[in-house]
């Protein structure tokens, strides 16, 4: 008698929850990109419009996005604003719900749930909860935080520390980016199984997509250049500055030095979205400000930007720095640090650590910038110092 053995239908469909804030999913769209690009059917679900719109607003990624991804969804604009608004807020957890149910054959993807009605999601063995992080150094940053004093948080505008903050939810599944940002999860979170995706803008199968789909720029200026100089900005009043050396005291410093040294050369602006949900500075005052044609803003992802850039310069610490680095960019980190952060991190930044430079004064600024082009990045050394590993990128791996 022949006998039939059951065979499990493949899994050849992601679904991706993104977080509401852009630095928590940023580290993961390579990886969705090139799962979309290998014929992985994707599809991509945004809450509000305000987690959409960073997203929208790089022309390279929404590109690459509306190219491959199946299906890119904003629950908030489908209906009605107000009663939408009122669901997301009171019953966030039901929209992750009624998407793994009716995906029960999909691998789903989405931020951890700390408060979980019934653990049903639980019941399924297709959910991955995304822990990520796109720096090097996170597990400093993480003690960092969890050490704050109760004066620290408000200095750096942080919520007071909630009562049993000390309880560690169960997961089944996680995915991290390093096991660096693992080890300090594990002080939060336990998992049964985690999949590690070691730093997707070093791997090889994202230089390979990128060859293949070459980022397109928004702004023509940038379009017909080979490559530009990128300066990342912080928010302005970021609690990282010192009194008179706000974010436009230091891009005044950075432009005036990057002259002295590159006259007509195209400079490109990288600015961080404020928690008013707007830009501090945009097109309207930039060209009153420099009287400079060649100084463009763009609100390009830094996975596109960084391949074009000569160098960058950063207006302080910034996952954008560890962006530049695993591609072989070089960056300056510029800031003059405030006596407040200088207590919560005495030695300020640890971009040196893993090839940057950091500077605090226009001379010292002007002497990096004049010998920049000398100042190769030791991608093989860097590895080394991050643990990074070469990986095959395969649907087979969720």
């Amino acid at each position: 008698m022949r006998v039939f053995k059951y065979r499990k239908k493949k899994r050849d469909e992601v679904i991706f929850l993104a977080a509401n804030t852009f630095v928590h999913n940023d580290g993961f769209f390579p990886v969705l990109l090139y799962l979309a690009s290998k014929g992985v059917e994707v599809k991509v679900y945004f809450e509000t419009q305000r987690a959409l719109k960073p997203v929208k607003e790089s022309a390279s990624l929404w590109n690459w996005l509306n190219k491959y991804a199946a299906e890119i969804t904003c629950i908030e604009s489908t209906h009605n604003y107000a009663f939408v608004k009122y669901i997301t807020s009171k019953y966030r957890k039901f929209y992750f719900i009624l998407s793994v149910i009716f995906s029960k054959d999909a691998v789903v993807i989405l931020p951890p749930i700390i408060n979980r009605v019934s653990k049903i999601l639980d019941k399924y063995n297709n959910i991955w909860y995304f822990l990520l992080y796109g720096g090097f150094d996170y597990t400093e940053r993480y003690n960092i935080v969890n050490g704050l004093t109760a004066d620290q948080r408000k200095f750096c505008g942080k919520p007071p520390e909630i009562l049993n903050s000390n309880e560690v939810k169960s997961l089944k599944k996680v995915i991290t980016l390093s096991d660096d940002s693992k080890a300090a999860y594990s002080e939060k979170f336990e998992w049964d199984e985690c999949l590690t995706i070691p730093f997707p803008y070093m791997q090889q199968w994202w230089h390979n997509f990128v060859k293949e789909n070459p980022p397109k720029f928004h702004r023509k200026e940038m379009v017909k250049k080979s490559e530009f100089i990128t300066i990342i900005l912080l928010r302005k009043g970021n609690y990282y500055f010192a009194n008179g050396s706000d974010v436009d005291v230091l891009l005044d410093e950075i432009i005036s030095a990057i002259r002295k040294y590159y006259p007509d050369t195209l400079i490109v602006l990288k600015p961080k979205l404020g928690h008013d949900g707007e830009y501090w500075l945009d097109d309207d005052n930039l060209y009153d400000r420099y009287k400079d044609k060649n100084i463009v803003i763009t609100y390009d992802a830094l996975m596109s930007l960084s391949c074009k850039t000569a160098f960058a310069v950063s207006t302080g610490q910034s996952s954008g720095n560890y962006y530049m680095l695993s591609r072989g960019v070089p960056v300056i980190e510029y800031c003059r640090y405030s006596e407040g952060w200088r207590e919560i991190f005495p030695k300020v930044t640890a971009i040196e650590e893993y090839g940057g430079v950091s500077v605090k004064d226009i001379k010292s600024l002007e002497a990096c910038i004049k010998n920049i082009m000398n100042h190769k990045i030791d991608l093989a050394k860097l590895k080394d110092k991050i643990g990074y590993k070469d990986i095959k990128l395969d649907i087979d791996l969720f």
